[in-house]
């Protein structure tokens, strides 16, 4: 049963993703909770959003780039479009954060949790669309 569960997750995009996402979110709410708890009083939380996006987002691309998509493109060229990408979601977490916090009255770090549970979602369509898309030329060359 353990065995099968690992060759899906092996030869499974979907899978994959799902485990490296929630990898992602566990380390995202880390690194944002950490921050949170010893910075909350002397910075906003949304300054601390930032501050956390730029270490999960470094983070993210490694497991995203070799595990999920297993791209050879040019790394700086994906590099710059995985971070685009991450910038639409960001900007996404960021709108959904406030909304949450400063409208629905939700605490700063469940508001988070909520926001990073959606944008799994979001990431993977823009990651299989634009992020790691191959292009395959008419010869069938990547």
């Amino acid at each position: 049963m353990f065995l099968q569960l690992v060759k899906c997750l092996i030869e499974n995009r979907q899978y994959r993703y799902l485990a490296v996402g929630l990898w992602n979110t566990l380390v995202g709410v880390g690194i944002f909770s950490g921050l949170y708890f010893l910075f909350h009083q002397r910075l906003h939380y949304l300054a601390i959003a930032f501050l956390s996006y730029f270490l999960s987002v470094c983070h993210a691309w490694l497991g995203f780039r070799y595990f999920v998509f297993r791209s050879k493109a040019p790394w700086l060229q994906e590099l710059l479009r995985f971070h685009f990408s991450y910038l639409f979601v960001f900007s996404f977490q960021l709108v959904g954060l406030w909304s949450l916090v400063d409208f629905a009255g939700v605490h700063p770090v469940v508001s988070q949790v909520v926001m990073l549970m959606l944008s799994v979602l979001l990431s993977y369509v823009m990651h299989t669309l634009f992020s790691f898309k191959q292009v395959v030329f008419h010869d069938g060359q990547e």
